[in-house]
């Protein structure tokens, strides 16, 4: 009798040891449950802390390079004039449908999109080759892309002169603002263009494979100080790509340059009331290269603060820029000011070099 009751508590123990098991093994495997929900819930919500870090700091970059681009572009929010601005670019139309875009050109349009929006842009192409445009593309706020040599209607607003020594004026023939003499390039800046820089084609007499003499139209940037202390004129400044582009000329094919600097020109300019913005380049590398420029100011990257601060008055500007382009990665290395080549016009009507604007 007491070894039946012995067994029976042995069998008591047994069952309540297994069940306490399965009991304990119950619990922990919840406990894990609920552990790994936990986590689950902590990474989730450490995700969506990361997402809304993320989004947040994209609306104040967005916002940031809005705030900016107003300034810049002299965009008055409140008003329902000057909202839009048109950005007239060349193109070309061959047997295709869709006209062919400079990539330095494309590049700057795709960076002005990226700044104002689609909303506050009008695409409006010209046809490089042709004289005749809508004269409306020069009314109201516009953004000139290209140099005027290549856009019509840039020439038109700020017309380019053609540079030529007298004794070689009868081989070039009829020529826009021609400008034989020192002399008659401070009148075309006086009376023509009236401002301290702009884009002129120089000739220069060569020889062809037979020995023939030519003459050839090299495009640089001609400045002009009236400010300075004297009225000589500087020497133009030609693009180092010029013999890159020769090449190319003479294989119609693609030319691997390397790395290439170039020059171009940024300005902010009012005239008859309306609002010009340019974006020029000697060549197409240096479009590219003021276009980046461009960018580096509305994200405050690589841009001297006290020229942050002039883009960002209700001053005019104009200044040279120049950076190198990298023709295997298709993107600019650098972009700058050239030197001190940046001036402001003043209330009265003068334009002043920027250290000059700083002393005063």
């Amino acid at each position: 009798m007491l070894n039946d009751v012995s067994v029976l508590v042995g069998l008591g123990s047994l069952v309540i040891g297994v069940s306490s098991l399965i009991i304990a093994i119950a619990i922990a495997y919840k406990q894990n449950i609920v552990l790994k929900w936990i986590g689950g819930m902590a990474e989730e919500t450490k995700n969506i802390g990361i997402g809304t870090k993320s989004i947040t700091e994209k609306l104040s970059t967005d916002y940031s390079i809005q705030e900016k681009s107003n300034k810049i572009f002299s965009i008055q929010e409140n008003s329902d004039m000057g909202r839009r601005y048109k950005i007239v670019y060349p193109v070309k139309y061959t047997d295709k449908p869709l006209p062919l875009i400079n990539q330095g050109d494309f590049y700057a349009i795709h960076i002005l999109s990226l700044a104002l929006g689609l909303e506050k842009i009008d695409l409006k192409e010209i046809e490089s080759d042709k004289s005749s445009f809508d004269s409306s593309l020069t009314i109201g706020n516009s953004i000139f892309i290209c140099s005027p040599q290549a856009n019509p209607a840039l020439n038109h607003v700020l017309p380019y002169a053609t540079i030529c020594k007298q004794t070689e004026k009868d081989m070039l023939g009829v020529r826009q603002n021609l400008c034989c003499s020192d002399e008659e390039i401070i009148a075309w800046f006086a009376k023509v263009v009236q401002i301290p820089c702009w884009f002129i084609d120089e000739c220069k007499v060569r020889y062809d494979s037979n020995g023939k003499k030519e003459l050839a139209l090299i495009k640089k940037i001609q400045e002009y100080n009236k400010d300075a202390d004297s009225n000589i004129l500087n020497q133009a400044i030609e693009s180092p790509a010029e013999q890159c582009y020769n090449v190319a000329h003479e294989r119609k094919r693609k030319i691997d340059c390397g790395n290439i600097v170039d020059y171009g020109i940024f300005a902010r300019i009012t005239k008859n009331e309306n609002h010009y913005i340019i974006i020029s380049g000697i060549h197409q590398y240096g479009t590219w290269i003021v276009s980046d420029y461009l960018n580096n100011i509305l994200r405050n990257k690589k841009v001297d603060k006290a020229h942050l601060d002039i883009y960002e008055s209700d001053n005019d500007f104009i200044g040279i820029i120049m950076g190198e382009y990298n023709s295997t990665k298709m993107s600019v290395e650098f972009s700058s000011i050239c030197g001190n080549k940046l001036w402001i016009r003043t209330s009265e009507n003068q334009w002043l070099t920027f250290d000059k604007v700083q002393k005063g």
